[in-house]
């Protein structure tokens, strides 16, 4: 899902920015006046409120979801308050674009705005680490952060330019989508027309890829495409449709490469002359808003893409999600984390590109995880594992063989086995499989880390016996889970591991996202798999097994320190479970599969 680190690391690169061109073709505005605040000479609503209304503003169309959540946002105060606080919505442009409605608000003419984060960055120095490429994987990631503590802390600052920060909303992840070739990588964009917000820090992103960018206003967007001014636009999927600008688009590309928030605000004198009570009804409503939005844009994308597709767009998405209904579909993910450099060296873990992974910011405290290093002809395992997953999504690499085979011999000790696992094997899970071995041939000590713990019946007998045999198990897990109801599944199955002796150890400093196994100080493995049912057979997966190589006693010894750090679980505090908890977990078992 990138943390409050990154915010504070990435603001030394932040550009100045100016508008985010989030407008649309204008409509027709309300009767109502603009910008003015209008308490209302009328007996107080129930809760002593007096009746006041103010004026909020969206420079999107009617199909945009900053409109309909100002729309919503409208609705839910005005229920709140007990019809109170009324809000006098305008969008569509009625009121000037991002950059001029905002300033708007800034000199009081208009009480409330919801628009694009970009158009704040022109004043507001801290607000423009939002804008930065790759700072989100996710709308549920943007939305985690920046409606938490480091939210409040961006803005923070805001009232020293006339605002006061109330929320941040969603107006989706940006893509690319051409009128005349696909895009699959980023040498694909060179020379490449695209248009992209009047903002300097687009510019340069795009510039830098070998593009050609074009600003434009969202306006001009349509017309640019037609004639020929623009070949491309990166922009939310749902936006394609909502401002119909998809006419003339061919392919469409899913990279996620930047996330566009949408900032809500008050004037600061409005804000600072309403009633405490009126201000905290605001900013609660707020925040239920603008997780509308997030939610919105959700469903509305899920919508434009069929749209997309039925107008003869080229759409590709790896193993796409139905959002409601097909949540197994789901499981069949590319779970695998794998890099290869120059054919020669191969990265393989469980470790994935985030902040958290290296500690750079803190969710459940923490971070433990485990990778290994291949270097030489154990490289190809790892790069022909990729090879395969490019092709299954349509895409080519000329002259793989030659180009991507690594041609440098590297002398050293021992042997390691990359290897991969995935749906199309079963009913053969090759990786669950080399657990089993693993445990069955463990003679001395058989040392396992996982975060998360829910395995079939085979493999919970196979530990037990192992422990039966006189065999030191070990299972390292998180003191502090990342999801509590997995946390309890796994409970269920250490009662039985317990009272066979095997020893489990919860790892205090915080959360264990390490998957390795140690046999014996002689066979380990590292990979990216969970010991859990999804992982086993449903995901994309991919371990490397190693035999007397000097990195399995590096294993040992980490393995060694997480040990030293973790407190022991015993059966007695299994047993002391409240029998809620009890309860709950074991009904959660019963659905397992869907974690």
């Amino acid at each position: 899902m990138k943390k409050l680190a990154s915010l504070v690391l990435a603001g030394a690169m932040a550009f100045s920015l100016a508008a985010c061109g989030n407008n649309s073709t204008p409509a027709g505005g309300s009767s109502a006046n603009a910008g003015t605040s209008t308490p209302a000479a009328s007996t107080p609503a129930s809760g002593g409120i007096e009746p006041i209304e103010l004026t909020i503003y969206s420079p999107g169309n009617e199909n945009s979801v900053p409109t309909k959540t100002i729309i919503e946002y409208a609705r839910l105060v005005n229920e709140a308050s007990d019809g109170a606080i009324t809000l006098d919505v305008h969008h569509s442009n009625e009121l000037g674009s991002d950059a001029e409605s905002i300033e708007s608000t800034r000199m009081g003419t208009i009480d409330l705005i919801f628009a694009g984060t970009s158009g704040f960055t022109s004043f507001y120095e801290k607000a423009k680490v939002l804008d930065l490429p790759f700072l989100f994987d996710s709308a549920e990631q943007a939305y985690e952060v920046t409606n938490s503590e480091i939210g409040e802390q961006i803005f923070s600052g805001l009232e020293e330019f006339g605002l006061v920060f109330l929320s941040e909303g969603d107006n989706g992840m940006r893509h690319i989508s051409t009128t005349n070739r696909p895009v699959h990588t980023a040498a694909d964009v060179q020379g490449l027309k695209i248009r992209v917000p009047e903002s300097q820090l687009y510019l340069d992103v795009w510039q830098a890829l070998g593009a050609t960018p074009v600003a434009l206003a969202l306006p001009e967007l349509a017309l640019a495409l037609s004639n020929g001014t623009a070949e491309a636009q990166d922009n939310a999927t749902y936006h394609l449709v909502a401002n119909a600008t998809y006419d003339d688009i061919k392919y469409f590309s899913n990279i996620n490469y930047m996330w566009m928030g949408c900032t809500m605000a008050a004037n600061a004198n409005t804000w600072n002359g309403l009633d405490p009570a009126v201000q905290e009804i605001l900013k609660e409503q707020a925040k239920a808003a603008t997780k509308y939005s997030f939610d919105t844009i959700a469903a509305d994308n899920e919508t434009a893409t069929k749209t997309l597709q039925d107008a003869g767009v080229e759409v590709e998405v790896f193993n796409p999600v139905h959002r409601y209904v097909n949540r197994i579909y789901f499981n069949y993910r590319d779970h695998r984390k794998i890099a290869v450099i120059d054919g020669v060296h191969a990265y393989t873990g469980g470790i994935n590109i985030a902040d958290e992974y290296a500690n750079l910011f803190v969710r459940f405290g923490h971070w433990k995880d485990t990778g290994v290093r291949i270097d030489g002809a154990g490289a190809w395992g790892f790069a022909s594992q990729f090879i395969q997953m490019w092709k299954m999504i349509g895409r080519s690499l000329p002259n793989e063989d030659d180009y991507y085979r690594p041609r440098v011999e590297i002398e050293g000790t021992g042997w390691g086995q990359p290897f991969t696992d995935g749906p199309l094997n079963n009913p053969d899970n090759p990786i669950e499989d080399t657990y089993l071995q693993l445990i069955a041939s463990a003679q001395k000590m058989l040392y396992i880390t996982t975060p998360y713990y829910a395995v079939e019946e085979s493999m919970q007998k196979a530990l037990c016996i192992a422990a039966d045999a006189g065999v030191d198990v070990r299972l390292v897990v998180p003191a502090i889970p990342d999801k509590k109801y997995v946390y309890m599944v796994a409970e269920t199955y250490w009662g039985e591991l317990l009272a066979h002796g095997v020893k489990i150890y919860r790892y205090t400093p915080g959360f264990v996202h390490a998957k390795s196994v140690m046999v014996d100080r002689e066979v380990a493995l590292v990979g990216s798999t969970n010991m859990d049912y999804r992982t086993f057979q449903l995901h994309y997966e991919c371990a490397v097994l190693l035999y007397h190589m000097p990195a399995v006693e590096d294993l040992l010894e980490d393995m060694d320190r997480m040990v030293a750090q973790s407190a022991p679980y015993t059966l007695a505090e299994w047993n002391q479970r409240s029998w809620l908890r009890k309860m709950c977990a074991s009904l959660l078992r019963l659905v397992a599969i869907w974690f």
